[in-house]
């Protein structure tokens, strides 16, 4: 229906109402069952409206803009959408740019920010500024991996970023079961290294799981003593085993002339000035042939390195200095002697000529 230009007759005999307002409020009300898709009485009652029967409640936007914030019949609240997904639904009017939620005391150092990123696509957790700086949690949309300290992580899980004395990470568990990071291939291969809280040791430990306690394969104690097969080291390195013990030092190629040394050194280390005794043992025939070695005795005699006894491929032993079998010492001026017995073994002897 429409309304005439001007009503000459007052609705309250004082004020005159211009029919263009109420045009404009018929179109809006549709008291005509109106077919304007923006009145009142078709989303009422269309079909074709949303939720028809005004199963729904809406906020516009103080710009006019529709829809801003929408509870549709099932309670889902929609921000920027009128088809929430979930219980609440945040979408950018355009369906681009960023979202965030911004909570806290003020928006200085007291706040954080969960949100998306449109550009980055990634949704991040980020508290406020700490000592000036930002430490966001962030997962990407795309890859899934997850940045602690870090919009760019290249695995995973990447933590970037200290605190205080050096540490980006810190695990704690409870007193009576320790702390451990589990490593695993979903199959048998279970590791988990970590505090061992029966005995106080930094532990590597096979088999364990949340399901089985795992077997201590090597335990480094307070005091830095590193056990293989014992949680009690005696000395800084302690091997203990039930079964044969082999503990091989291994050189990669089958080369005549290679060597593998074990040194016993002090101070700065491998120098002659700081190396006490050791072993070497020396490959004297190599493959096609049967493979052939001999060892080796060096001992320091004066920041000069010397072989005291080869031990030969033939089973010979080749002795550099004096040779005393049951004696407690040589004259000072003995060569080349060979003493048995005891007490002093004589101070000379003939040229090449063992002495007994």
């Amino acid at each position: 229906m429409a309304f005439p230009t001007t009503l000459t007759t007052a609705v309250d005999n004082t004020t005159a109402i211009v029919a263009a307002h109420l045009n404009a409020l018929e179109a809006k009300v549709g008291i005509d069952s109106s077919a304007v898709a923006t009145s009142l009485d078709y989303l009422l009652k269309s079909t074709s409206s949303v939720n028809p029967g005004h199963k729904h409640s809406a906020l516009w936007a103080s710009d006019g803009s529709p829809q801003a914030v929408w509870v549709d019949a099932a309670g889902k609240v929609g921000i920027g959408t009128a088809a929430p997904i979930g219980l609440l639904s945040i979408i950018t009017a355009d369906g681009s740019g960023d979202v965030n939620v911004v909570m806290g005391n003020d928006q200085t150092n007291k706040f954080g920010v969960i949100g998306y990123s449109d550009a980055s696509d990634f949704f991040s957790i980020q508290g406020g500024v700490w000592n000036g700086v930002t430490r966001p949690l962030i997962m990407q949309g795309g890859g899934g991996c997850v940045g602690i300290g870090t919009v760019a992580p290249d695995a995973l899980l990447e933590v970037n970023g200290v605190v205080s004395n050096g540490i980006v990470a810190s695990l704690m568990g409870s007193g009576a079961l320790g702390a451990f990071l589990h490593f695993s291939d979903q199959t048998l291969g279970n590791w988990s290294i970590g505090y061992q809280p029966t005995t106080s040791n930094f532990a590597f430990i096979y088999g364990r799981s949340i399901y089985n306690a795992g077997a201590s394969v090597l335990e480094v104690t307070l005091t830095g003593n590193v056990g293989i097969g014992t949680a009690s080291p005696a000395g800084l390195f302690e091997v203990s085993s039930d079964d044969s013990f082999v503990m091989p030092m291994r050189v990669i190629y089958e080369i005549v002339g290679k060597t593998v040394d074990l040194g016993f050194v002090t101070g700065a280390g491998w120098t002659s000035g700081c190396y006490i005794s050791g072993l070497t043992g020396r490959i004297t025939q190599a493959t096609p042939s049967a493979l052939k070695g001999e060892l080796e005795f060096h001992v320091n005699i004066g920041d000069a390195v010397t072989m005291a006894l080869r031990l030969h491929d033939d089973l010979a032993a080749e002795f550099i200095g004096n040779v005393g079998l049951g004696i407690t010492a040589f004259g000072t001026s003995a060569a080349k002697v060979l003493g048995i017995g005891t007490g002093t073994a004589p101070t000379t002897a003939p040229a090449d000529m063992a002495q007994m």
